[in-house]
């Protein structure tokens, strides 16, 4: 530090370096230009950074509107499926239903074994 400080004395003349003071006040603005050129050239990583964070922030609540999007499509397939379980039930306790109701009805309307059309037979066929 020492050699930077008489290297910028030498080249100064010695005004900004003359005593302590000076010196001390010389090097905090020299620290505190060189910070303010290296954020003005720095600015494009800066604009890159923010960029990134901003395009990941967006990814990041489009995911999330899309795990949204799919647990609603979960719950919807699965209350359409159990709507379907229902529905399935209700047809087959139907089907049971109506076989035991042909059953009935073909023991009751039992066809002669002669092939023969029975009175009764026929007016029931005519809906008298």
């Amino acid at each position: 530090m020492s050699v930077v400080i008489s290297v910028l004395g030498r080249l100064f003349g010695g005004v900004l370096f003359r005593n302590r003071t000076t010196a001390a006040i010389t090097g905090v603005l020299i620290v505190g230009l060189a910070l303010f050129v290296w954020h003005k050239l720095d600015k494009g990583s800066a604009v890159r950074a923010a960029v990134s964070e901003y395009v990941a922030a967006a990814e990041i609540t489009a995911l999330k509107a899309q795990i949204a999007e799919a647990n609603r499509l979960a719950q919807v397939a699965s209350e359409a499926a159990q709507r379907l379980d229902e529905r399935a039930q209700a047809v087959e306790g139907e089907a049971v239903r109506l076989a035991a109701e042909i059953k009935q009805y073909e023991a009751e309307n039992a066809l002669p074994t002669s092939c023969r059309l029975s009175p009764d037979l026929a007016r029931r066929l005519r809906g008298n």
